[in-house]
């Protein structure tokens, strides 16, 4: 935020907003017991999606034959060409960049919701395809364009 020039009162509301809250679920008449988050913003706050574009503002840079997309939360890459091989390859490279991101900034993701599609003509082995985020592979689906 020091960088974006957030800074004096504003900055020390946004701290202390976010520093040692309580929190606590309810369901129906029910109530959990305290707890706190190590990070993250509280759900329901106007605030909090400010403040959720400002700390995914230094998102990596992808290279130039990278795309990348967001809702809200997720995050959508591609990248295309006729070397399935060479795309898979430079596609490892991004998501190793995301991976350390979400690493230095506290952020997971969840690889079990995580998949990626190949379009393509070919007939190809979609066994020979591999990613991973974090070390683990995740899922691929292929679509088919005849």
């Amino acid at each position: 935020m020091i960088q974006l020039k957030i800074h004096g009162n504003l900055l020390n509301w946004i701290k202390n907003f976010l520093t040692n809250r309580q929190n606590m679920v309810k369901i129906g008449k029910c109530f959990s017991n305290c707890y706190t988050t190590e990070n993250g913003t509280p759900q329901g706050s106007s605030i909090s999606p400010l403040l959720f574009i400002i700390m995914v503002n230094d998102f990596p840079k992808l290279s130039k034959y990278t795309s990348d997309a967001f809702f809200a939360d997720d995050c959508t890459i591609w990248r295309s060409g006729n070397n399935c091989a060479q795309i898979i390859f430079h596609l490892q490279q991004e998501l190793d960049l995301i991976s350390d991101w979400c690493q230095k900034w506290g952020f997971k993701m969840n690889t079990e919701k995580s998949c990626g599609i190949v379009f393509t003509n070919k007939i190809i082995n979609l066994s020979s395809i591999i990613l991973k985020i974090g070390g683990k592979k995740y899922h691929l689906m292929i679509r088919l364009n005849y």
